[in-house]
């Protein structure tokens, strides 16, 4: 049996277990949601989803930085937190 995953959106393969992929699943449907909700709009911010990245660590207070470059194509940028003094 395969592990092969493709995107849903683009139908790339990529390679998470299914819980990541679960989670990068959920992340996705979130910002095609916000996007048909609001066509006008091409780029958002919002808080990151743990795990959407798969396992790649981020500190407390990383958002997500969304562009929508076409109709149900985005791409998604983690945005670290300024530290603060």
């Amino acid at each position: 049996m395969s592990n092969e995953v493709y995107c849903r959106d683009c139908g790339g393969l990529i390679h998470l277990s299914p819980s990541l992929q679960a989670i990068t699943d959920a992340a996705s449907a979130r910002d095609r949601a916000f996007f048909r909700r609001y066509p006008e709009i091409q780029v958002y911010v919002r808080p990151l989803v743990p795990g959407e990245f798969g396992i790649a660590q981020f500190p407390d207070g990383t958002t997500v930085l969304v562009v929508q470059l076409r109709k149900d194509v985005r791409t998604r940028h983690p945005l670290l937190p300024l530290n603060q003094a």
